[in-house]
């Protein structure tokens, strides 16, 4: 079992260049890998026990999970990322992938907003003090960005007495310390004494809350979701002073300024903010005692979701799946059958184009590539039942509907597409029966379609009309070439 030395300083923070550790999802990792940064056997079964991580053979362990993992005290800041296994055959750089992984928390947010939590708590991962006094480099990159994005930089205040200046007359001084006139029975006073409350930020505490939030930006803001320059924060004065006071931890002189102005200041915000920039020296303060999980067990149902909200913006798969029967049991009386099974179809997304037009539309989340050059498959994708439910769906549909058309499409996330394109077809899959539909392939742009999600954009009725003839055409001109247009 491994044991954790006293809490570490973050002095780190200030030289790493990059604190993260890149993974994919499926991907069969050693156990060194988390031992190394941190991570305790406890922490490693408790990742077992969550479905996070599945215990393979040599003590190593296949990831179940696209998000982010943080040891309670990682020995030197060091976080794992966990990538989409779409990413896998691709080649980013550090900053795309942080930023990929960034849209994917703020839709993970988005998607968690959305539902019920009784609904989500199975597959979803999000610390609830993720904003508090933190000793964890994200959960305190997090808070000082929010924070400054709300408040600004701290700013030191003072409160200022004067005679006959502006501000709100304070009564109790004026009468202890003026002298009034008496006029016809009335108290005057001719010289009253003012408050005002002057703000400053060209404190040390102000500096070093600039150079934390530019560090923090610069280390951690991508994969948070941000897209900021680390000087937002302005100039830092004596850069070189404030890596050295950090270096130096509870002994420098920034530390006993943060520890004096603690004792003075007061609200909420102010005294979290100063507990934290004191974390970011050497922990001491914290409201958790646990690792840190973000992400998520199952983003299948994130990316049929997302293509949920982009095509079907009004409730047209809900009013099908409603309308869609349940399997109907009898004996070989024809009675009825209680308490029988009843389940009943239900399709990802079905939108509607117009009164005669609809698309049927599933998610598909596997770990394949296609190389459109040699027109091939590298790993698993869809299998038999994959393609019979759709076909299965189109029938559905057109029974309950009458006479009209469908367009059936299988969707498949890809990090980006030529000319930003949203989705674009590469190609058909059919079960070779008279009579069964030709269903189109299509990759969807997943960097667009999450910041899609994320902002609420929904496809528009053009671009419904467009992506059914896309797929209309493409079906047609698949059936043209297959061996049952000659039986037609």
């Amino acid at each position: 079992m491994i044991t954790h030395s006293p809490l570490k300083s973050m002095e780190n923070i200030t030289t790493a260049k990059n604190p993260f550790l890149y993974q994919y999802e499926q991907s069969v990792v050693a156990k060194s890998t988390f031992t190394n940064i941190g991570f305790d056997d406890h922490e490693l079964e408790d990742l077992v026990e969550r479905g996070i991580l599945k215990l393979v053979q040599n003590g190593k362990y296949t990831l179940r999970f696209v998000g982010v993992l943080i040891p309670q005290i990682p020995f030197d800041t060091k976080a794992i990322i966990v990538l989409p296994k779409y990413l896998k055959s691709i080649e980013l750089n550090s900053h795309k992938m942080e930023a990929h992984l960034g849209l994917i928390l703020n839709a993970l947010e988005s998607y968690r907003s959305s539902k019920r939590q009784i609904e989500v708590d199975d597959h979803l991962f999000f610390p609830s003090n993720f904003g508090a006094e933190s000793s964890n480099g994200l959960a305190l990159a997090d808070f000082f960005i929010k924070d400054f994005l709300k408040h600004g930089i701290y700013r030191k205040s003072r409160t200022v007495y004067q005679t006959n200046s502006n501000g709100r007359i304070d009564w109790k001084r004026t009468i202890d310390r003026q002298v009034p006139l008496i006029s016809r029975n009335t108290v005057v006073y001719t010289s009253t004494i003012h408050k005002r409350t002057e703000f400053t930020n060209e404190s040390d505490v102000s500096t070093f809350h600039k150079y934390v939030v530019s560090k923090l930006i610069q280390m951690y803001g991508g994969v948070l979701g941000y897209s900021l320059h680390p000087n937002i924060p302005g100039q830092v004065e004596n850069l070189e002073m404030m890596q050295q006071q950090v270096l130096e931890k509870k002994t420098s002189t920034l530390w006993q300024k943060l520890n004096k102005e603690l004792r003075q200041t007061y609200g909420h915000r102010n005294i979290t903010l100063i507990r934290n920039l004191m974390n970011f020296i050497e922990p001491s303060y914290s409201s958790s005692n646990s690792m840190l999980v973000m992400g998520t067990k199952n983003f299948e149902k994130i990316w049929e979701e997302i293509l949920l909200r982009y095509l079907d913006s009004n409730g047209t798969t809900s009013s099908i799946n409603d309308n869609f029967p349940s399997a109907e049991w009898w004996n070989l009386e024809h009675k009825p059958i209680s308490n029988a099974p009843r389940g009943k179809p239900i399709t990802d997304t079905v939108a509607k184009v117009s009164d005669d037009k609809y698309i049927i539309a599933d998610a598909k989340y596997y770990d394949f590539d296609y190389d459109e050059i040699t027109c091939s498959f590298n790993g698993k994708g869809p299998g038999f039942n994959d393609i019979q439910k759709q076909v299965f769906y189109e029938k559905l549909l057109m029974s309950i509907k009458g006479d009209v058309e469908c367009a059936n499409i299988l969707i498949y996330p890809r990090y980006e597409l030529e000319d930003d394109c949203i989705l674009k077809p590469f190609g058909t899959v059919h079960i070779p029966v008279e009579g069964l539909p030709f269903i189109v392939n299509f990759f969807g742009n997943s960097e667009k379609l999450l910041q899609y999600y994320t902002r609420s954009v929904n496809a528009t009725n053009s671009d419904l009309a467009s992506l059914f003839k896309v797929s209309r055409k493409n079906s047609h001109i698949a059936f043209s070439h297959s061996n049952l247009s000659n039986h037609v």
